[in-house]
């Protein structure tokens, strides 16, 4: 998007139209809590012979808090500044084909399966946002625009993988792992080793770790699988229900891809087919706030 190579601008624009007011405006401060309702929005991975579509998100319920500064040119206009601590992410789910390489015991060598993956995370992010705004005030409505920065400063998530297939006499094997991830600090084949399964795979005993990290099944490293940085755009409404109290809604656009793509593995190919696709933070806030 042409956009994103306008954006630092954006900032600095927004700053340079404040300065020569900051030696004669007064500083108002605030404070503002509220919902976040977000996703990762980006291309699905489908089956390239039937075209099913095999992942699908849905939106993550977290929360934003922090203060606000207003710096107003006068009654009608100004800029805001926040600083918010804020927790976003997106539930994440696969169903579909996935091909599984398995490790048998007593260095045996490797097998591999192309069996059925039924995957479900939920994806957690705790960022610090700082939204940077020009605002309107027309009567108790008002309406604001511009940039934000966001740090992610964790990333984790949890759920299980549930697997099935064939193995090459006909019989059907099937586990389940659970997923706990870190995606800041887990390490390449990272596995919680306290408590483990055996199955059979084509013949030969196979022993998991029940409960796996997120790089668990990376050979190699390939970089944290999402990035710790994000800007993009932000735009919304606030209705004032006295001079100082307001409720509002905006939305917060991302022009930043989230995912490395080196490390954003295709679970339909499996390793090490990566995926170049793109996606972008997308969040509403709807906040309850107080201007002095």
């Amino acid at each position: 998007m042409v956009v994103k190579n306008y954006l630092p601008f954006l900032a600095i624009l927004l700053g340079g139209i404040s300065f020569p007011f900051l030696s004669t405006a007064q500083v108002k401060g605030g404070v503002k809590i509220g919902l976040n309702i977000s996703n990762l929005k980006g291309p699905a991975e489908t089956d390239l012979d039937k075209g099913t579509v095999l992942e699908s998100t849905e939106n993550y319920t977290g929360f934003h808090m922090g203060p606000s500064f207003s710096i107003p040119f006068s009654d009608r206009f100004g800029v805001r500044g926040e600083l918010l601590y804020s927790k976003k992410g997106f539930k994440y789910k696969y169903q579909g084909t996935s091909p599984r390489l398995f490790r048998y015991d007593n260095n045996q060598g490797f097998g591999g399966t192309i069996g059925q993956a039924n995957l479900g995370l939920s994806v957690n992010f705790v960022n610090l946002d700082v939204p940077l705004m020009a605002y309107a005030r027309l009567g108790k409505l008002e309406l604001s625009g511009g940039a934000y920065l966001s740090v992610l400063f964790q990333k984790v998530a949890d759920g299980a993988l549930q697997y099935s297939w064939k193995n090459l006499d006909g019989t059907e094997g099937q586990i389940e792992l659970y997923q706990v991830h870190n995606y800041n600090k887990d390490v390449i084949g990272g596995a919680d080793d306290s408590e483990t399964i055996t199955t059979q795979v084509n013949g030969r005993n196979v022993t998991l770790p029940r409960t796996v990290g997120a790089y668990y099944d990376f050979p190699e490293d390939k970089g944290n699988l999402y990035k710790s940085l994000d800007y993009g755009l932000i735009g919304g409404a606030s209705f004032y229900i006295s001079s100082t109290l307001y409720v509002g809604a905006r939305l917060q656009y991302g022009l930043v891809d989230l995912t490395n793509n080196n490390a954003d593995m295709s679970r339909y190919l499996g390793y090490p087919n990566n995926r170049e696709d793109k996606d972008y933070n997308y969040n509403i806030q709807v906040s309850v706030g107080f201007n002095l």
